[in-house]
C-alpha cells in the first residue's frame, strides 16, 4: 500500500483518542476520510481538524449494529468507488474481577470490541475483494490481547478475540490470494477517553463498586492515561505498518518481555 493520496480511509471510533489520531495521520497522507462513531459532535470536531476536511465525511455509527456497518460501507464506497483502508478501531473498556463483572459488562465489551470488528469485516471485506485493488484492514486490539492482568478479564478476553480474528483474517485473505493486507494494533497505555465509559450500561456502573471505590479506580486510570503516550504516536506507527504491510503494531515495546515470559511458560509446560 504505497499510495494513499485521494484514496478513502474508514476509521471507526474516530471522535477522539486513537481514532481521531488515525484520521489525522491518514489525512496527512492525502487520504479522504470516512469517520464513524456514536459521538456525532466529536466526529465533526475530528473532521474539521483534518488536512483533507473538505473531502472527508462523518457518518454517525454504532459498530454493535451490523446494519449500521452495512450503511457505513455503502457510504464509503459511494465516494470514489473503492476503499483503501478500513480501521476497525472503536472499542470500550471497564475493569472488574471475573466472577463479579456483570453480564451487561461482558456483553457491552464483546459487542463493541469483538462484534464491532466482525461487523466491519462482514460489511467491507467482500467489497474490498470485488474491487481487486490493494487495500488494508487495521483492527485495534491491545497488549491485553497478548497478556493478561488482574481486573481485566472481560476486556482482555475481548482483545484476545480481536487478535485471533485478525490473525485468521490474514490467513484467509492469503489463502484466496487477495491483495488485502492486515495489521493488528496492540497498544499499551495511550492517552484517550476509553476510561470514561460513556456507553457502559448504567446498571453495571452502579453495581461495579461503591462511589468511593469508583472514584479511586477512575483516579488510577486517569493517572495512567496522563502518563501514557499520545495517540498520534500510535497513529503514525499504524500508517507506517499499512505502507510497509506489517501485521503487528506495538506502541510499547517495553511490554514485549511479558509476552516472551508467557511463551516461555508455554514451552516449559509442553
Amino acid at each position: 500500500m504505497r499510495a494513499l493520496r485521494d484514496r478513502v480511509v474508514v476509521v471507526t471510533g474516530a471522535a477522539a483518542g486513537i481514532g481521531r489520531a488515525l484520521a489525522e495521520a491518514f489525512a496527512d497522507q492525502g487520504a479522504r476520510l470516512v469517520l464513524a462513531d456514536l459521538d456525532a459532535e466529536g466526529l465533526e470536531t475530528t473532521r474539521r481538524g483534518l488536512a483533507t476536511a473538505a473531502r472527508s465525511v462523518c457518518v454517525p455509527t454504532d459498530v454493535t449494529d451490523a446494519g449500521a456497518l452495512d450503511a457505513l460501507a455503502s457510504r464509503a464506497f459511494e465516494i470514489r468507488g473503492d476503499v483503501a483502508v478500513l480501521c476497525n478501531n472503536a472499542g470500550v473498556a471497564a475493569g472488574g474481577v471475573v466472577w463479579e463483572q456483570s453480564l451487561e459488562d461482558w456483553q457491552w465489551m464483546f459487542s463493541a470490541n469483538v462484534m464491532g470488528i466482525v461487523h466491519g469485516l462482514r460489511s467491507f471485506v467482500p467489497r474490498l475483494l470485488l474491487q481487486n485493488r490493494p487495500a488494508h484492514v487495521v483492527n485495534t486490539a491491545s497488549m491485553m490481547g497478548l497478556l493478561t492482568a488482574p481486573g481485566l478479564g472481560a476486556y482482555g478476553a475481548s482483545k484476545h478475540a480481536a487478535l485471533a480474528i485478525s490473525e485468521t483474517l490474514r490467513h484467509d485473505l492469503a489463502a484466496v490470494g487477495a491483495p488485502i493486507g492486515v495489521s493488528v494494533l496492540c497498544p499499551g497505555p495511550v492517552a484517550s477517553r476509553i476510561h470514561e465509559e460513556r456507553t457502559r450500561p448504567g446498571a453495571s456502573r452502579r453495581a461495579a463498586a461503591s462511589d468511593a471505590e469508583r472514584e479511586a479506580q477512575k483516579a488510577q486510570i486517569v493517572a495512567l492515561m496522563n502518563a501514557s503516550i499520545p495517540p498520534r504516536a500510535v497513529a503514525d506507527a499504524v500508517v507506517r505498518a499499512v505502507i510497509e504491510d506489517r501485521f503487528f503494531v506495538f506502541s510499547h515495546p517495553d511490554q514485549i518481555p511479558g509476552v516472551e515470559a508467557r511463551c516461555a511458560e508455554i514451552r516449559r509446560s509442553a
